[in-house]
Order: structure tokens, then C-alpha cells, then sequence
């Protein structure tokens, strides 16, 4: 599809490294957006594809917004904003039913100890 789109974006259920791979595997992907992770990216990871990598957590800790502008004639992103919202319980509240929900799995499945914010 590549002639026929400006950009192309890849949403993985993998973290970083998978993403890497994956951007060097199809050099044509533009963004890489990793879910489920329990990875935060301050900023895009650039891939050595030039591809844009990012992920924001588990269990809605954050937001992030991706905001680019593409050069359609390169079919490129030409440039972007990237940003990181806390989802900050005391602005933000949460709905009950999903927060117990959230609990009840993390009480389950807790994150490993190494999944500290990067």
C-alpha cells in the first residue's frame, strides 16, 4: 500500500524492542505505537528506520498525544509534538466501576519490578 498512503502507522501490543524490530522489518512503517506495555517513553524513540516509537504505560497511568505534520510529497513525517499527561486522580477522576476493574487486575497480574518509567 505504500504508494497509496502518506503514512503509515503500526499499533503493536509489544513493547519497545519488538517496535524496533518491527520498523527495521518493514522500513516503509512512519510510527510504531506500543501498547499494554508497562514502558513510558518521555519522547519518540527513533528507530533506525527513522521510524517514531512510542508508548505510554498500563492502566491509563498517562496520555500521550502525537501530533505531526506530514510532507506528502516525501510522505514523511516532517515534524511533531509529543506530549505525556499524567492521569492525575485528583484533576482527572476516574470512573469507579473501570478503577475497580483496574484494581482487581493489578492485584492479579502486578507489573514486574523492572518496569520503571524510562
Amino acid at each position: 500500500l505504500e504508494p497509496q498512503v502518506d503514512l503509515t502507522v503500526l499499533v503493536i501490543h509489544n513493547g519497545t524492542a519488538a517496535a524496533r524490530a518491527m520498523a527495521h522489518a518493514a522500513p516503509s512503517i512512519d510510527v510504531v505505537v506500543c501498547g499494554h506495555t508497562n514502558e513510558i517513553t518521555a519522547a519518540p524513540m527513533p528507530a533506525d528506520t527513522g521510524a517514531l516509537i512510542v508508548t505510554v504505560g498500563r492502566a491509563g497511568q498517562w496520555v500521550g498525544t502525537l501530533d505531526m505534520v506530514v510532507d506528502c510529497n516525501r510522505k514523511k513525517v516532517a515534524r511533531y509534538s509529543y506530549e505525556l499527561v499524567p492521569m492525575d486522580h485528583a484533576r482527572i477522576k476516574p470512573d469507579p466501576a473501570a478503577a475497580r476493574q483496574i484494581e482487581q487486575l493489578d492485584a492479579e497480574w502486578p507489573a514486574p519490578p523492572a518496569a520503571a518509567a524510562r
